[in-house]
């Protein structure tokens, strides 16, 4: 199937309700692989999620379908996060979500574009993420875009996270 048409453009805090839900709908495959479903993702409330998107600097991306393909025009099918330090160079890349009815169609990829376009706009030259040490999936995909394993560590929980990171030289808008 092709990817959903959709705008991508930046959260409000109107979408808090919708952001929260999609989340949610998204990380119950990853909670069920580890057997805890209590992981960070589920635990944040709309209070976080506003939060989020109400902080300079964290860049709340959505994806907002155009037509009536995926549903309705104006349904939220995906949501990436980017926080980006203090001195600008280096940003954290996070809560990248889709609807579980469109994943697998290229619409996760385009999230992430969207936040390494966002960032290169910013000056970020380096992104770190963390995902569960178990989930292949999404270890491909990141690698796919770029990311290399770095470390390994342990959340709240036990649940083993791969750190994976990504360099961007100055100038350039491709990984070394």
């Amino acid at each position: 199937m092709a990817t959903p048409a959709v705008q991508l453009r930046p959260a409000t805090s109107s979408d808090t309700g919708e952001v929260l839900t999609l989340q949610r709908a998204a990380f119950v495959a990853e909670a069920q692989l580890y057997g805890e479903p209590d992981i960070q993702p589920l635990r944040d409330t709309p209070d976080d999620v506003r939060r989020a998107i109400g902080d300079p600097r964290t860049h709340v991306v959505v994806a907002v379908a155009v037509d009536e393909t995926e549903g309705r025009p104006g349904r939220l099918l995906g949501s990436a996060r980017l926080v980006v330090d203090p001195e600008g160079l280096a940003a954290v890349v996070g809560r990248i979500v889709v609807a579980p009815d469109v994943q697998g169609r290229g619409l996760g990829s385009l999230l992430v574009q969207a936040l390494h376009d966002l960032a290169a706009g910013l000056g970020v030259r380096r992104f770190e993420l963390w995902t569960g040490g178990s989930s292949q999936s999404n270890l491909a995909f990141y690698r796919r875009h770029g990311y290399v394993d770095q470390e390994t560590r342990q959340d709240d929980r036990g649940i083993t996270l791969q750190v994976m990171r990504r360099e961007v030289p100055a100038g350039s808008t491709e990984p070394t």
